[in-house]
């Protein structure tokens, strides 16, 4: 379906821009951890909520996250107790507003 094809196109977009960088010997300032989960536009509760409950320290240290989807805010648990909200930014996102 659409959603299979978008999905695809994204995920081949990062790995290029990875494989650009390795080629060319270039190094980020910090580390780049990729994350693919299989329920992204449905909460995300069995992909990346869970990854972040059962390992986070794959995370530890991340200041940014990418995605396909945008324009709404998360209120989402640290691991020190507080609660962070979050903001994705949806640049001409197909369906919300």
């Amino acid at each position: 379906g659409r959603g299979a094809t978008d999905m695809k196109d994204f995920c081949a977009m990062v790995l290029s821009v990875l494989d650009t960088f390795a080629r060319e010997g270039r190094k980020p300032r910090r580390d780049i951890v990729l994350a693919f989960v299989a329920d992204e536009e449905d909460r995300g509760d069995y992909g990346a909520h869970w990854l972040v409950e059962h390992h986070p320290s794959l995370f530890d240290g991340c200041a940014a996250a990418i995605s396909e989807s945008g324009g709404y805010t998360y209120h989402v648990p640290a691991a020190d107790g507080r609660t962070v909200r979050i903001y994705p930014v949806g640049a001409a996102e197909r369906g919300t507003a």
